[in-house]
């Protein structure tokens, strides 16, 4: 107990301490996404959530996000509040970054600067692939508080010798570790990675001490995180097979659809794979296939082999266990695509893709020593740090001009359909909503992420499938207190094949009564 009080003590003295570093952060996390805190708005996934929160629920739970629900009923309100989901989704970002920059720091036993801990939140906090989760506002707090926790159960169990961790850090690190998986089971790649990151930053260590770190010592100080990790998965699946049953809400595989493998033939899957691979981690240093992704990870990966230069008088054995540790923690920034064989979203990368990319920029800059170096180091970080800030905030400010544009065609809707339901002497909830064609942002700032909803208008989302985008033009609707229905699917292929040749697509609407419905002409 003693040890743990003396690590809940460790954080806050280091924020004192490092005044500089945590201003610093706070500037970066604000430049980047304080524009949310101004301005509230929401797209997809949130839209549903506002308009029928219980079916998102258990939705959750089907998914095996329980630790979601857990904290919305938490809340005590079926509204979520997005402004302090935000505002918290921020400040726990800052804290997740200055919480790595304390782990690190006690890994190396203070022996780094503060320059060298700034690269950290200068790749981690700007990365547009945190914009890709604030983008879905209804859980961007349960998210970043997975990230914190991950982090915490990694700071639990890391030390600067040879010590076994106690039972209670053990014991509450696999509960910060089993509930964050209850959020977001993809925080187990961030766990392996900082894992992995930890092994790195003590093989440096006892090298900078001309010592030597056997393999089979680098097995035993993985022990305790692979307990954890066993303990935390195992504790999760338990959690989750007895909410599944006391709901009796049936499991769902949410990533079967995405998954080639098993779906296709293995070399099929393999090739895909190996692609998939190359598109997001060399392929983008050379020319753009998604512009969340850029040349750092190929940069940074090579960087991080700078430290092998650094321990080559000490034993093989040292070398060859920061080659695999480097390894894992590579492989670790793309799990999400091997498990599936494909690409997925780029919010599937996050937070692992991000850190990786931070940690070997960190490596490379404890291993440069001369003045030119570390200048040359400097100005690449400041380079990368400068645009991801850039494209994150084009995303920002994307999202919500494309908000404020959907908004002003729900009002343009309403003026239109308000008089025609008048003359029928019925109200608005009485008809179902039919959303012919697709309505694409028109803003000039619509600046869009293969993959991702961020800058894509919710009158165009959807479109052609079974009902078009009307789901989600009702659910704005509704939130704005405009009760309507949902569309049935045969009658919408129906009014689609008779209104569809009238569809302009030149962002005018057109609003008729038939059969029930209020068809909306895009």
């Amino acid at each position: 107990m003693k040890e743990m009080t003396e690590r809940a003590i460790r954080f806050p003295r280091f924020i004192k301490q490092q005044k500089g570093l945590t201003i610093y952060t706070i500037i970066l996390a604000l430049i980047c996404y304080g524009l949310s805190l101004g301005k509230i708005t929401f797209g997809m996934d949130t839209n549903q959530y506002l308009s029928v929160p219980q079916d998102y629920l258990k939705h959750w739970i089907s998914i095996g996000r329980f630790g979601q629900v857990l904290l919305k009923k938490l809340e005590g309100s079926n509204v979520a509040n997005l402004y302090l989901a935000n505002l918290l989704g921020i400040l726990l970002l800052i804290s997740s970054s200055l919480l790595l920059c304390t782990l690190f720091a006690k890994c190396l036993k203070g022996q780094v600067s503060t320059l060298q801990l700034a690269v950290i939140p200068s790749l981690f906090v700007t990365s547009p692939f945190f914009m890709t989760q604030f983008y879905f506002v209804l859980q961007i707090f349960e998210f970043m508080l997975g990230l914190f926790l991950t982090i915490l159960a990694a700071y639990l169990l890391a030390g600067t010798t040879m010590k076994f961790p106690s039972w209670w850090q053990m014991i509450a690190a696999t509960l910060c570790l089993s509930f964050a998986c209850s959020i977001y089971l993809s925080f187990l790649l961030l766990f392996t990675a900082l894992t992995a990151s930890i092994l790195l930053l003590q093989l440096l260590q006892f090298s900078k001490q001309q010592q030597n770190l056997a393999l089979m010592d680098l097995i035993k100080q993985a022990v305790p995180y692979l307990l954890v990790f066993g303990f935390g998965v195992g504790l999760y699946f338990v959690g989750d097979t007895l909410v599944l049953q006391i709901t009796k809400i049936a499991n769902v595989d949410h990533s079967s659809n995405d998954r080639l493998w098993g779906q296709v033939p293995f070399t099929e899957a393999l090739d895909s794979l190996i692609k998939s691979i190359g598109k997001i981690t060399i392929a983008p240093s050379f020319w753009k296939i998604n512009p969340v992704y850029g040349p750092q990870f190929l940069i940074g990966g090579l960087l991080s082999l700078l430290p092998l230069i650094k321990i080559k008088t000490v034993s093989f054995q040292s070398r060859l266990s920061y080659l695999i540790c480097l390894m894992v923690l590579l492989i670790s920034a793309v799990g999400t695509v091997i498990a599936a064989g494909t690409l997925l979203p780029p919010r599937s990368m996050a937070p692992q893709f991000p850190f990786v990319i931070a940690l070997c920029f960190f490596l490379a800059s404890l291993s440069v020593t001369t003045s030119k170096l570390k200048k040359g180091l400097l100005l690449l970080v400041g380079y990368f740090t400068l645009s991801q800030l850039a494209f994150t905030t084009k995303l920002l400010v994307s999202q919500q001009a494309t908000y404020k544009e959907d908004q002003d065609r729900v009002q343009q809707l309403l003026t239109l359909a308000q008089p025609l339901v008048n003359q029928q002497h019925k109200r608005l909830s009485q008809y179902r909503l039919a959303i012919i064609g697709a309505g694409p942002a028109r803003n000039r700032f619509v600046t869009t992420v293969p993959g991702e909803m961020i800058g894509v208008s919710l009158f165009d989302f959807g479109y052609p499938d079974a009902s078009g985008p009307s789901r989600n033009v009702a659910d704005l609707l509704i939130i704005n207190g405009q009760a309507v229905q949902y569309p049935i699917p045969s009658s919408y292929n129906q009014l689609r094949e008779k209104y569809e040749s009238q569809t302009r697509g030149d962002g005018s609407l057109r609003v008729v009564i038939d059969s029930g419905y209020l068809v909306v002409i895009l």
